[in-house]
């Protein structure tokens, strides 16, 4: 789970998510969030100009394992802070790389979750509307870009990042 390194043109920035390990026993979706949340809090100090944030959910290493961990209770509260207790907007949610099997999961869990708003924001495997937001030069090459990411190695950064300001969480 990743920020990509430069926003878009309109001052957005990309969080980027996959599950790197699908075989792993440790996957933990609330480890998941706080983290992400760390994330977006201490860019938020460095980068005033944060207009919001596009989420790119890639499903490619998901399995119904996974998905049995995607509560809607937690799925409700993640949506719940993003959409209410940040100063940051979402601008859309790409559930990309979906497997037939997970769409029909993620489609009642989001239902479930009854948030008109947000509902108008979750798109599932749209390029030509991930596209219409991104352009190219920060669309990963998987959905039409032009970038060529080591989510691996950004991963690895922000973790460093986050180490580095430890001070401020405290």
């Amino acid at each position: 789970m990743c920020i990509l390194p430069q926003p878009t043109k309109d001052g957005y920035r990309v969080v980027y998510t996959e599950i790197s390990d699908p075989s792993s026993k440790a996957y933990n979706i609330v480890d998941g969030y706080k983290r992400l949340f760390a994330q977006m809090d201490l860019l938020l100090t460095k980068d005033h100009a944060c207009r919001g944030y596009v989420f790119i959910m890639s499903g490619k290493s998901a399995s119904l394992w996974h998905a049995s961990h995607w509560t809607v209770r937690l799925m409700r509260t993640f949506f719940d802070i993003l959409s209410k207790s940040r100063p940051e907007g979402v601008v859309g949610i790409y559930f990309m790389d979906m497997s037939m099997l997970l769409k029909p999961v993620f489609t009642l869990t989001l239902k479930l979750i009854n948030d008109e708003t947000l509902n108008k924001k979750i798109y599932f495997n749209d390029k030509k509307n991930l596209e219409s937001i991104l352009t190219k030069e920060i669309l990963p090459k998987q959905y039409g870009g032009d970038m060529e990411y080591d989510f691996t190695k950004l991963n690895e950064q922000w973790q460093k990042y986050l180490e580095q300001n430890r001070d401020y969480f405290i």
